[in-house]
């Protein structure tokens, strides 16, 4: 019997034990072939296996609102899909430059400097994202403990930060040009 076939049995008999049991043979059979797609995208492994997760995580999200003919093709276009969109999220990665930020560390005027940053953030940003670009930049958290912390996902937290740096970049370039 495929893994299509004994899914597709899981599901009709709405039984939670025998679905999650199918995951599983479906993660142990297709779980290191959507890393390695993954893997051909994104060369950071931290990132591969959270987004591998992701994968999966998506695929039983979606068991009961989909009809999965071919789990195989379903997975590595999942695959594909999500490490093209990581790579799009970090190609376009504005970061500001944190060396700046950690020169004014080094001097005696560093507070004074930080809160001149913050309150020209605050002209363009919220709270929230002033936290999650200080946070990032100045403490050295990652993107995946700031999920943990503000109990979101990893891809949430990563495009709120570079939505957050463009529309900083973007305000701050408008006034300079005034």
């Amino acid at each position: 019997m495929t893994l299509e076939q004994k899914l597709k049995r899981a599901l009709k008999s709405k039984d939670p034990s025998k679905i999650h049991i199918v995951f599983e043979e479906i993660y142990h059979a297709y779980g290191k072939l959507v890393y390695f797609t993954i893997m051909q995208y994104v060369k950071n492994n931290m990132d591969v296996e959270d987004l591998t997760q992701d994968v999966f995580l998506n695929f039983f999200n979606n068991l009961l609102k989909n009809e999965i003919k071919n789990i195989k093709y379903y997975l590595v276009v999942s695959a594909k899909n999500r490490a093209i969109n990581f790579i799009n999220v970090n190609q376009n990665k504005i970061v500001l430059d944190e060396n700046i930020i950690y020169e004014h560390e080094q001097q005696d005027d560093y507070n004074e400097n930080y809160f001149i940053i913050i309150s020209n953030m605050k002209k363009y940003l919220n709270e929230y994202e002033i936290d999650i670009i200080i946070q990032h930049a100045v403490y050295d958290y990652s993107f995946k403990d700031l999920a943990n912390k503000y109990d979101k996902s990893i891809n949430t937290i990563i495009s709120t930060y570079h939505r957050a740096v463009k529309k900083y970049l973007k305000g701050a370039d408008k006034n300079e040009k005034k």
